[in-house]
């Protein structure tokens, strides 16, 4: 009987931890920004905002394992990309230094409970991945296409009208 609980104790603890992701190698080769993005990332805690540039651009959320102990690795790095956006696109005061810090204000009290959720059930594990862009770069543009082309689990609504789609009806099975 012990073994039974232990098992459904343990079922029960994964799948808290349990996602869907669609990996799709022809969409992730079809993403050709308008220009190079330069990304960076930090791992995402409140003292690493001002790592942020104050500039417009695009992020995204990476679960992500990085083993910070000295050589050899336990394990090689790998992630998972889980949400990505823009910021400066319609306020083009807002930075991705505010947005981050936007997403610290989530972290701690729920606006949207699945954002909030993600970064709360990895908070170990989150890195912060960002672009800067230029003045000209088309941040919605582009904010569709990265979205189309890794799908990521969190994001909702910003897919082109076909991928959209696609992702509801997988989703709702």
């Amino acid at each position: 009987m012990t073994d039974l609980i232990d098992f459904e104790s343990n079922l029960r603890q994964l799948k808290d931890f349990q996602q869907r992701v669609l990996l799709v190698p022809a969409q992730w080769r079809a993403f050709v920004p308008a220009e190079p993005l330069a990304w960076d990332r930090v791992r995402f805690t409140p003292e690493n905002k001002a790592g942020v540039p104050a500039q417009r651009g695009i992020y995204a959320f990476v679960v992500q394992f990085q083993d910070d102990r000295e050589a050899p690795l336990a394990l090689p790095t790998h992630g998972y990309v889980m949400y990505a956006g823009i910021t400066g696109e319609k306020a083009e005061d807002r930075t991705l230094f505010d947005r981050y810090g936007d997403y610290v204000r989530d972290q701690r009290r729920p606006k949207r409970m699945s954002i909030w959720s993600m970064l709360n059930k990895w908070k170990d594990d989150m890195f912060f991945h960002f672009a800067p862009v230029s003045p000209n770069f088309d941040l919605g543009a582009a904010e569709t296409a990265l979205n189309d082309a890794i799908i990521p689990p969190y994001v909702t609504n910003d897919f082109s009208a076909e991928v959209r789609q696609l992702v509801r009806v997988l989703r709702a099975n």
